[in-house]
């Protein structure tokens, strides 16, 4: 599974919107090969209506040993038929993250790896969310009253803290 590029279908639009970017340089290292990133990853549902679904996320990384610490944020939004939108909601079983959020790191990345060369800062991997092996907080469940499509609505997906090496910029 690692680095595959994942692609909405033909029926299906993702937009992503940052609203938030931060980088801050905290300390020194001339030595990237020993950086570990942590991620700790939010997604809840802000409006659903017909087949538009918008969805809040926020991507906080920071490294060990601290050199530098990263946050984006903004909203998505989901526009395809349920079933399509179903699909994207569903949890990889292996890392037991929502595709939807590979697809929004994957859009995010470039501010990432931009805000990283500007800081001179090690950057996170653009595979980041695949080489974690994630833990969610609270269960991404079907609510009783909606069960046509998932529902994320009054519910935050947290990734637990996790360790990836860094690529060795050069």
């Amino acid at each position: 599974m690692g680095g595959r590029e994942i692609e909405p279908s033909e029926e299906l639009e993702v937009r992503v919107e940052i609203r938030h970017l931060e980088g801050t340089r905290i300390g020194n290292t001339s030595d990237y090969s020993s950086v570990r990133f942590d991620i700790q990853v939010e997604m809840k549902e802000e409006e659903r209506r017909g087949e538009e679904l918008t969805l809040s996320f926020r991507f906080s990384i920071s490294t060990k040993p601290p050199v530098a610490k990263f946050e984006v944020g903004g909203r998505t939004i989901i526009l395809g038929p349920s079933r399509a939108t179903e699909a994207v909601l569903e949890v990889d079983p292996e890392t037991q993250v929502p595709t939807i959020l590979y697809m929004v790191y994957q859009k995010v990345f470039t501010s990432l790896f931009l805000l990283s060369s500007f800081l001179d800062s090690p950057c996170p991997p653009p595979d980041l969310l695949y080489t974690s092996k994630g833990r969610r907080t609270t269960p991404m469940t079907e609510e009783p009253e909606q069960p046509e499509s998932p529902r994320v609505e009054d519910q935050a997906v947290v990734q637990e803290p996790q360790e990836v090496e860094a690529v060795k910029q050069g």
